[in-house]
């Protein structure tokens, strides 16, 4: 069996692919049974870090949820294979204004039936973000 490599480049998803993402994440987030997964990882400097953001932001978890909620196609800016895990879903990155701050987003669906939401980075951007293909 041939070793499968992992697409470890960004790229674009269509318009309608990002929608159906966020229709299932917003089916997901909003069912009670839903987990979100944040993790605080140390190998960023303090203030590109999710702990740092979400500090400053004053923000909890629920917070974040609710902002992954409220994520359209137009905060979209590309998508990225799990390098980790080929097995894995992907991840889509969205870039927000979130209380007069910008933040930048990476989340997958870790599991749709058991409304698992992996958010691996919320967190203030290290540059800008300007190529938003949808907006």
């Amino acid at each position: 069996m041939p070793n499968q490599k992992v697409n470890v480049a960004p790229y674009r998803e269509t318009k309608g692919a990002v929608k159906t993402f966020l229709l299932e994440l917003n089916r997901i987030l909003n069912n009670e049974k839903s987990n979100i997964i944040i993790p605080f990882r140390e190998d960023k400097p303090i203030k590109y870090t999710t702990k740092y953001c979400m500090q400053t932001l004053k923000f909890t978890a629920e917070d974040v949820k609710n902002e992954l909620k409220k994520l359209t196609v137009d905060c979209y800016v590309e998508t990225l294979d799990d390098e980790r895990n080929i097995k894995s879903n992907k991840y889509y990155v969205f870039y927000k204004q979130i209380k007069g701050k910008f933040v930048y987003i990476k989340v997958k669906i870790e599991s749709y039936d058991q409304y698992i939401v992996f958010c691996i980075s919320f967190h203030f951007p290290e540059y800008p973000i300007t190529n938003l293909p949808y907006k």
